[in-house]
């Protein structure tokens, strides 16, 4: 019955469904998300300050023209590798749903079962960072791009 001693035959993996998730799944579903938002508001803030503070003043206006569409484009692009993340993290929790018994509540709350609770941080981590991915997008839709106190 459990495969980590022949000596400890009644103990059980904490993990028994951990070979249903390939690691490259696991580390998408985990940590995809999190690195396209670091390199969205990295690039958009490149973007902003070459194109708004090229020199020692700041511009009124961007030197790039149409650079507000292009940090909503790269919020979108950002938000649709967040979305394979979602689904990256969605299908590992499928696939180990019956790992342990009980639901999500249980899953967070005891923390039995490594990869469903894994799965289960890579959902509520996905979603937080998609929802800064839009935040994002927001601000670059309606915040002004350059701010000169003098203009």
């Amino acid at each position: 019955m459990g495969d980590l001693h022949p000596l400890t035959p009644q103990v059980r993996h904490p993990s028994p469904e951990r070979g249903k998730v390939p690691i490259p799944l696991m580390l998408a579903a985990l940590f995809l998300a999190p690195a396209v938002w670091t390199l969205q508001i990295l690039s958009a803030y490149v973007l902003a300050a070459r194109s708004c503070f090229p020199a020692y003043s700041p511009l009124a206006g961007p030197r790039v023209p149409g650079m507000s569409g292009w940090t909503v484009v790269g919020c979108l692009l950002a938000l649709a590798l967040a979305g394979i993340s979602l689904w990256a993290s969605t299908l590992a929790w499928r696939r180990t749903r019956r790992e342990k018994k009980g639901g999500a509540h249980e899953a967070l709350d005891v923390g039995e079962g490594r990869t469903r609770f894994l799965a289960l941080c890579g959902v509520i981590v996905t979603a937080i960072f998609a929802a800064a991915i839009i935040f994002d997008a927001l601000a670059a839709l309606l915040l002004r791009q350059c701010f000169n106190a003098a203009a």
